[in-house]
């Protein structure tokens, strides 16, 4: 109740991270991402705390606003998404999760709540008109694939951009 006018407060509407889950439960996007799964939980790990939670949702470890910041800057997304706003697509993001998952934590990213912020990522990073959001989500998951280790997620991204 109190989480969706903070993150409005903060400039990413509830509007935005909803749209997102929404994209996240699209059977296209499902299949790239479950196609990425190596490539994005070792670009999770890369910049995740470790947790000494056996269990999920902090099994894999947690990001902080400074992990995404990090995250940010190696993969050149701060040139496009200001600190402030990578902040509110964050806060917006584990907001929406706390809300959903009674085990999750204010200000600890768990991994699928990593994946919804690679969505709003690439739904604002990518947002020219006609551009489908999977067409989005394929962009971005390419950029990322120069991550050391994430190769295959330019295989994945290729193979959903070259349908289209």
């Amino acid at each position: 109740w109190a989480l969706v006018p903070l993150a409005e407060a903060l400039g990413i509407s509830q509007h935005d991270v909803l749209c997102a889950a929404e994209i996240l439960r699209d059977p296209e996007v499902s299949a790239l991402l479950r196609s990425c799964q190596r490539g994005l939980h070792i670009v999770f790990a890369r910049y995740a705390m470790a947790s000494p939670a056996p269990r999920e949702p902090y099994r894999k470890g947690f990001w902080t606003v400074q992990s995404m910041q990090r995250f940010a800057a190696e993969s050149e997304i701060s040139a496009e998404l200001s600190h402030q706003c990578l902040q509110r697509i964050f806060t917006g993001c584990v907001q929406h999760e706390c809300s959903l998952e009674r085990k999750t934590l204010p200000g600890k990213m768990s991994s699928s709540c990593f994946l919804l912020a690679l969505i709003v990522i690439a739904q604002r990073v990518h947002s020219a008109p006609g551009c489908t959001p999977l067409k989005r989500v394929a962009m971005f998951m390419l950029r990322l694939s120069i991550c050391r280790g994430a190769s295959d997620l330019g295989v994945a991204a290729r193979r959903v951009l070259g349908k289209a």
